[in-house]
């Protein structure tokens, strides 16, 4: 099983959607797919499950996010099985006690994660993390637990500005818990192609990263919002021309972070 963490410094990046888009594309190449829903909105949960507070629910028998950091609570747990044939790890109300948390590098919290996802190594080809936007210790405890990590950027101030310490802390986990953590880049998205200023500052940022933004971007199209209010891909049910660019866009993007994590074939 492949470990990729979609992660970003801020809310507002479109993390989730890649992410679920990621699982989409990964499940229809008929790839086995874990979905770890740890952001606490639980959109990810919305659009697997029809619901984002599912394990909030009494009586929820499902392997929960917080049984991430808790290995003997969930012992004997299992993902959830969800109608879109992508098993899912929901959050549950003790999600944030974790987020506003804090621990040591090196500590049994900080592995907990990996040792949990390490029972299902053979159950999945891929687990996707949809890593909550913060630059806390539970992203660094995700980042210890992962292959790859990707990473969502909206082109404007706010988001570039907190580049460097998305770099930083990734940096920190590689050296620290997990060397052989892949950075596949800073991947631009909403990008509105048709803004002067977003194109150039992309350029901008192209020049002073190089290698680290990656050579694709997703754009800003509505088709994309409205596949996923209705749980689906934007490839699915396509309509319209400007509706079959955003799916070929999306389907191509996903398809070329699916061939880095090597978990499929590149067709070049």
């Amino acid at each position: 099983m492949k470990t990729i963490a979609v992660a970003t410094q801020k809310g507002g990046q479109g993390k989730t959607t890649i992410a679920l888009h990621l699982a989409f594309a990964a499940e229809e190449a008929g790839l086995k797919v874990l979905y770890v829903d740890m952001d606490e909105q639980g959109n990810g949960s919305l659009v697997l499950a029809g619901d984002s507070k599912i394990a909030h629910e009494s009586g929820y028998s499902a392997l929960t996010v917080s049984t991430l950091f808790d290995p003997a609570t969930g012992q004997h747990l299992k993902p959830l099985v969800t109608e879109k044939n992508i098993d899912l790890i929901a959050p549950d109300s003790l999600l944030p006690q974790y987020i506003q948390g804090t621990f040591e590098l090196g500590s049994p919290a900080l592995a907990a994660p990996r040792t949990v996802l390490a029972r299902f190594a053979n159950d999945y080809d891929l687990c996707i993390i949809d890593a909550p936007p913060a630059m806390g210790q539970v992203l660094a405890a995700l980042l210890a637990a992962s292959d790859a990590v990707i990473s969502p950027m909206s082109i404007d101030l706010f988001s570039i500005d907190g580049v460097a310490n998305l770099l930083e802390t990734i940096t920190r986990i590689r050296d620290a818990e997990n060397p052989a953590l892949i950075q596949l880049g800073i991947v631009p998205n909403q990008v509105n192609t048709r803004s002067k200023y977003e194109m150039n500052t992309l350029e901008d940022l192209r020049s002073a990263y190089g290698a680290l933004i990656t050579p694709y971007a997703f754009s800003l199209r509505y088709a994309v919002k409205a596949a996923i209010s209705a749980r689906k891909p934007v490839w699915r049910a396509v309509s319209g021309s400007s509706h079959r660019k955003a799916a070929q866009e999306w389907k191509d993007n996903c398809r070329t972070v699916l061939e880095q994590l090597n978990v499929l074939e590149s067709q070049q």
